[in-house]
């Protein structure tokens, strides 16, 4: 895999169209979307 780099506003934007998937974590607790999404919106 190849680097690259993106800003925090296109990694969400990729998050929302569906291009960039975060992995679930193998434990109880494990984030929903909105969450996630969240962590890296601006504010």
């Amino acid at each position: 895999m190849a680097k690259s780099e993106a800003s925090v506003d296109e990694l969400v934007g990729m998050i929302e169209r569906g291009e960039l998937r975060l992995p679930e974590m193998q434990r109880h607790h494990v984030w929903k979307k909105p969450r996630v999404v969240g962590l890296f919106a601006k504010t």
